[in-house]
């Protein structure tokens, strides 16, 4: 196995420093390698760490468009206009209009140039992280809670406004609170629908909302139609309306990697949409000012919607209710924006892991190559965040206040720290302040601190002011931010770290000639294990053993990863009833089954262990297809096999494996098989073992009897006395635990000596040589829930093992017997027992069979490879539907009631085709003819391609790549040394079903994808029973 990526043609690095970005890679003084041409706007984001995913199909015009679409002026103020007239009157609301607009233009004109130097995704998450102090940025980005809010805050408001032209429409009709709520799940919905199409669709659709809120606006401000200065807190109260107008400038921020030329682009969009704001929401709030009648009416009013009354009380029934569905539209308008925004902050946090779940929410959608994913998530948030209607009109009126605070202080905390601790380090991009850039951030930040308690002042004052109308906004947001910042601190600074890269880069400043990006290691085949490990450098300290990185199967060092993600440090959280759980730095990357170049599979993202414990003298490779959950259950990781399969690699989560053997005159090695089996490797039994209930000893067999045919000391030859046991069949250790009077009967049988202190038996070469002239063999019959039985027989050999430091230290090295002695919780048949008996497991079917493997007159060149199919593959020629007829009825019933709601869905995915094709992927390491056997350099590289194999299903070619001149794997250590001259393969191909029923295989020759051949090389192996002890 190799781990890490790759690299394909000219590798250099990006000096972000030139690009005039404020990067990440600035903390361990780093750079992006890339191995492609690049054009300016993704080098811009690579040198922030993240590679190019989105289309960029947005123009400046299309950022603004979204921005200007969330600000939203007439709803935006409509929907705030209580808070307006209520505390400031007439005249507070053009006053308040006029000085806030200004101070907020400082706002914007700081965060445009924090844009143009982080143009991404996470916008002021990332701007936040990358300018903290060290150490502090996870903390200073743990803040998301004011993009959830958004939609739900604008969808309300719609729902209620749709309502409210009914009630106008019908006096009779009574508003009910369930009825905003389905309204709002409706506009949730049908905004998905539209919200999920592809970059250029959104942009356009964006463009319409834009001029819809321009068309009302004009409407309005001709169609409807300042005194003293207020005095007191009044007039500043006057500014909640544009707080909450003015709070959706920053999505051209977030819309960055959508953006063309988005370092200038998106931070002009940003100002624009403010300064439009400012300039087109002054004659608005002029002509309400102007044109209201009655203050009392239009906020108090029965309707419950101060524009709505307002309209009625200026322009009359008829008039006022066509105006008032006309910001209706408009407000619409402002709900897309606001989904749009919000995804992408979603996808942002989710791809660095910040949210649970966060391995669905970062996908990108291959066909729109938007975060469709993300994006539903964001909708069903606010669905539940909408039940708070239910509690109060105060309630929901909290999230709107939230959504507001919380944004604030997303936008204030990046400039402060650009201010402060990242004065030194900030790179302004081409589009900056100069030298007003400090004048612009103290403003921005002084008029945040000053206006975010007014946003928690209640709309009524004086004796009016009651526990039910009270502004509660304080208490949610403060009770909010305190479990987020308990969470943190518990648990999340645990595993998020902030921005997580995910290109290539250099390490600590190094040249990227320097950077070791693919490291090759050896490793054991584990059954039980869900993930990999390997070994780091702590495993072999100074003076340890001999060649230590060597027979440790070379060492995996993260740090010159070049795809490495660290997670934290874990326990294994398995083979804990055998007391050999570790602890090992877990993370992701990308590993590659066989040496590199040769072909084998590729997982990207796989979970991966490093360990320096002896408990496990080598790594392992796990095939059990669970996911790996960390700290918590929600956001499990996938297998290597799990994703193999998604990835359409293999046809099915299935393999065959046998340990190989090295006591035969011609030694045998292992050969694994992912998505089938070797025919060729086993004797057919026709026996399947069903998985037992237990899913972390899925693998459970019953053993019927153990016998022997040759005894020193035992009356009999059983050595099972207390009768059948059921024990799990693991290949991840090399022992078979058994029965405290199984061990003592082998005891009697061979003359064995238990050795307290290593808890093994030892075997002295007396004892040694007096076994080998036994012949003796040991027969495991196993039995199936029907009563038949499977003999596997093992000879002597496949016990005869050797024992080295550091686990004995005097002597160095010593033969042993593998045999533990067990409880009731911890029978175990290891990988001895495997060098006799081959495994195929269906994880699909729930079922594995073990039979003998079949080494007589055994010839590894004729490999005959049978692909297990999933059980929902359609096989071609089948005779049988493939779709029975009530199936088809089904689909038809939910076509016909489905099709208005879902039309835009089932378009989309009609798009995404799911290939047919399976491969079928093996691992093996072969004895090649020795005296046939080719040592050139041409021969390691050179492919050999085999004839085309027949059968019902046809075939193309099979392509082998021959092995190198050198030892290869070998599962189990024996005293017998090989021949270095004989030479091995591994392959993968051929497709098979490998069916359910009765248990026995129901074979479909046929050729399939390419074969992939894995170089080995030689194992020392060592049993795992924790740290060295002296034998003395």
């Amino acid at each position: 196995m190799s781990v890490s990526s790759a690299p394909h043609g000219r590798r250099h690095t990006v000096d972000e420093s030139a690009l005039g970005v404020t990067s990440i890679f600035q903390k361990n003084n780093d750079h992006a390698v890339v191995d492609h041409d690049m054009d300016a706007d993704e080098e811009v984001l690579v040198s922030l760490g993240y590679k190019q995913e989105f289309k960029r199909d947005f123009s400046i015009w299309s950022c603004f468009s979204v921005s200007f679409s969330i600000l939203g002026i007439l709803p935006s103020i409509a929907s705030t206009l209580s808070y307006n007239l209520a505390y400031s009157g007439q005249a507070g609301s053009v006053w308040g209009w006029i000085v806030a607009s200004i101070l907020i233009q400082f706002v914007a004109l700081s965060m445009a140039e924090l844009c143009s130097s982080m143009p991404t995704a996470g916008g002021l998450y990332y701007a936040a992280a990358v300018l903290a102090p060290d150490g502090w940025g996870p903390l200073a980005s743990w803040n998301f809670i004011g993009q959830l809010t958004g939609p739900v805050s604008v969808g309300y408001a719609l729902a209620y406004m749709i309502l409210t032209a009914a009630a106008i429409g019908n006096p009779e009709y009574v508003i009910q609170t369930w009825h905003i709520y389905l309204t709002l799940l409706l506009i949730l919905f049908v905004s998905g629908l539209i919200t999920m199409q592809a970059t250029k669709i959104i942009g356009w659709i964006n463009i319409v909302g834009t001029w819809i809120n321009l068309i009302a606006l004009v409407i309005f401000v001709i169609w409807l139609p300042v005194g003293s200065w207020p005095s007191g807190f009044a007039f500043i109260m006057g500014f909640l309306t544009v707080i909450w107008t003015m709070s959706g400038y920053d999505a051209p921020f977030h819309l960055s990697e959508e953006c063309s030329n988005a370092n200038v682009a998106a931070p002009r969009a940003i100002v624009m949409t403010a300064q439009l704001g400012f300039y087109l929401g002054f004659p608005v709030i002029l002509v309400i000012a102007y044109t209201v009648m009655n203050i009392p009416d239009v906020v108090a009013g029965n309707l419950g919607q101060p524009m709505g009354a307002l309209c009625l009380q200026v322009l009359g029934p008829k008039a006022g209710l066509a105006m008032f569905c006309i910001n209706i539209v408009a407000q619409y308008a402002v709900e897309l924006g606001c989904i749009i925004a919000g995804s992408r902050v979603i996808y942002a946090y989710s791809r660095d892991g910040a949210l649970p779940g966060s391995r669905w929410w970062k996908q990108v959608n291959s066909y729109t190559k938007t975060p469709v994913n993300a994006l539903w998530f964001d909708l069903a948030i606010n669905a539940l965040l909408g039940l708070l209607m239910f509690a109060s009109p105060v309630a929901i009126g909290a999230v709107f206040s939230i959504g507001a605070i919380a944004q604030y202080v997303a936008f204030t905390i990046p400039i402060a720290l650009r201010l402060t601790a990242a004065k030194n380090k900030f790179r302004p991009g081409p589009w900056n302040l100069g030298r007003w850039s400090k004048p612009c951030g103290y403003i921005a930040c002084a008029w945040v601190v000053f206006i975010i308690p007014v946003l928690c002042f209640p709309a009524t004052k004086g004796g009016d002011l009651n526990a039910l109308n009270m502004n509660y906004t304080c208490v949610v947001y403060g009770g909010v931010m305190t479990c987020a910042l308990l969470w943190y601190a518990i648990d999340a600074r645990k595993w998020f770290k902030g921005p997580k890269i995910n290109v290539e880069h250099l390490i600590h400043g190094q040249d990227s000639d320097d950077i070791e990006a693919i490291m090759n290691v050896r490793v054991q085949i584990s059954t039980a294990s869900t993930f990999t490990w390997t070994i780091y450098d702590g495993g072999c300290p100074p003076g340890y053993v001999a060649d230590c990185a060597n027979s440790r199967g070379f060492l995996f060092e993260t740090n010159k990863s070049l795809t490495w993600t660290p997670n934290s440090i874990f326990n294994f959280d398995f083979e804990v009833n055998l007391n050999m759980d570790t602890t090992g730095n877990a993370g992701f990357d990308t590993a590659t089954l066989g040496w590199q170049g040769a072909g084998g599979p590729t997982v990207s993202h796989s979970t991966i262990f490093s360990i320096k414990s002896s408990t496990y003298w080598l790594g392992g490779f796990g095939l059990n297809p669970r996911p790996t959950n960390f700290s918590t259950f929600v956001d499990p990781q996938p297998s290597f096999m799990q994703q193999l399969k998604t990835n359409n690699t293999i046809p099915s989560i299935s393999y065959g494996y046998t340990a190989g053997n090295q006591y035969y005159q011609t030694p045998i090695f292992g050969s694994l098989v992912l998505g089938g089996y070797d025919q060729n490797r086993f004797t057919p039994t026709n026996v399947s073992f069903p998985f037992f209930t237990d899913i972390s000893r899925d693998l459970l067999v019953r053993i019927h009897s153990i016998s022997t045919n040759t005894s020193f000391n035992l009356a009999s030859s059983d050595l099972l006395p207390s009768g059948p046991i059921s024990a799990f069949v693991d290949s991840t250790v090399p022992t078979m635990w058994l029965p405290i009077d199984a061990c003592e009967a082998f005891e009697a049988a061979f003359n064995l000596q238990y050795n307290e202190a290593l808890n093994m038996y030892l075997v002295n070469d007396t004892l040694h040589q007096q076994l080998l002239a036994t012949s003796a063999a040991i027969t495991f019959t196993l039995t199936a829930g029907d009563g038949r039985t499977v003999p596997i027989t093992l000879p002597y050999g496949a016990f005869d093992l050797t024992l080295q430091y550091p686990y004995i230290t005097s002597p160095n090295t010593s033969y042993y017997f593998p045999l533990q002695r067990a409880n009731n919780t911890q029978y175990t048949l290891g990988r001895a027992f495997l060098q006799e008996a081959y495994l195929i497991v269906d994880y699909e079917r729930q079922n594995f069979t073990i039979a003998p493997c079949a080494y007589d007159n055994f010839n590894p060149s004729n490999a005959d490879i049978r692909t297990i199919l999933s059980p929902d593959t359609v096989l071609p020629n089948s005779r049988r539907s493939r779709f029975p007829t009530g199936a088809i009825a089904g689909v038809i019933v939910g076509i016909v009631i489905l099709i208005a709601a879902l039309a835009a869905i089932l378009w989309f995915l009609r798009r995404r085709k799911h290939t047919e094709k399976r491969r079928v992927a093996e691992l093996e390491a072969k004895e090649a003819d020795g005296a046939h056997a080719k040592h050139s350099s041409e021969n390691e590289t050179k492919p050999f391609i085999s004839n085309p194999i027949g059968g019902e299903l046809g075939g193309g070619e099979i392509h082998e790549l021959t092995a190198p001149h050198k030892p290869f794997a070998q599962e189990m250590e024996s005293p017998h040394k090989i021949d270095p001259n004989k030479a091995g393969y591994s392959e993968m191909e051929s497709e098979e079903y490998f069916g359910p029923g009765k248990g026995f295989a129901h074979e479909m020759h046929g050729s399939g994808p390419d074969v992939y051949e894995m170089q080995g090389s030689d194992v020392h192996e060592m049993p795992g029973h924790g740290e060295g002890h002296g034998l003395k």
